[in-house]
């Protein structure tokens, strides 16, 4: 059940940045009232991610992994939003889009993570 939980959660926080991702492209409405609320979500799953990871008791080597390729993942959002708040950001900005792609990198990685935890069983 623990890696089910930790793919539903994950599948959530790739879902969220994907909208939040969109949100920024479309720039419609109250675009960036919208992306205040989907980052706070996206925080808030990553934290969940975070806390059923440290409920594990004994870790696997994948599980650790996982875990590292968790926090960096979160000091990549983190990067982004301190470097791009909502009322300066600006999408068609190289370094804003370079930002985005690097969320992007460590969203796969994470993924890729889950996928060894999958395959030997971490958290059972």
């Amino acid at each position: 059940m623990f890696i089910k939980d930790l793919r539903l959660l994950l599948d959530e926080t790739s879902a969220s940045i994907q909208t939040l991702n969109r949100i920024c492209r479309e720039q419609q409405g109250d675009w960036r009232q919208e992306v205040v609320r989907m980052r706070r979500r996206v925080s808030d799953e990553m934290s969940r991610i975070s806390v059923l990871v440290a409920s594990c008791n004994e870790p696997s080597p994948s599980l650790i992994a996982f875990r590292n390729a968790l926090s960096k993942l979160r000091s990549a959002v983190a990067h982004l939003q301190a470097s791009w708040p909502a009322v300066s950001l600006d999408p068609d900005n190289l370094s804003y889009r370079d930002s985005v792609k690097h969320v992007r990198i460590e969203l796969e990685a994470l993924a890729a993570a889950l996928v060894l935890c999958e395959q030997d069983g971490s958290g059972r």
